[in-house]
């Protein structure tokens, strides 16, 4: 009888799915075409269907590397593509680790969480509010 794979239940991040071996369906040839597209895309989803782990994938690809690359063998991405796995930046803002209880405190803790992104990347972005910021963080990004 062949090996039996988990079912990550709860699990939303890509690289602890393949590094665990839990079943995964793979998604990469889509997530192949939304990069080459240049057309925005909305995911709306029910609840619990995927959507943070399309987006935590969607990362890993686009973050690239060899360490990345690795988490994909297997998978369409890697054995059908010619996808050269240059790193990106990405900004990947979860909202479920925002718990704020006015517009104020959502205000503040959306430029704080872009601060701690932009740090990382070591950026100093202007702007007083997230929208501001964002953008100056998007722009200074993509000179990068």
């Amino acid at each position: 009888m062949a090996d039996l794979k988990k079912i990550p239940i709860g699990v939303a991040g890509f690289p602890r799915i393949r590094q665990k071996s839990y079943l995964y369906a793979d998604k990469t040839e889509l997530i192949r075409q939304f990069i080459e597209n240049d057309t925005p895309y909305f995911l709306s989803r029910p609840r619990r269907f995927g959507k943070s782990l399309l987006v935590s994938t969607l990362k890993a690809v686009l973050q690239g590397g060899d360490d990345n690359r690795k988490l994909f063998e297997g998978l369409w991405i890697h054995d059908h593509s010619d996808y050269d796995w240059t790193p990106n930046p990405v900004i990947h803002l979860s909202l479920n680790s925002i718990s704020a209880d006015s517009v104020t405190s959502l205000n503040q803790d959306l430029l704080d969480t872009l601060k701690i992104i932009a740090d990382k990347e070591k950026l100093s972005p202007i702007g007083a509010s997230p929208a501001v910021f964002f953008s100056s963080l998007i722009s200074m990004l993509s000179d990068k």
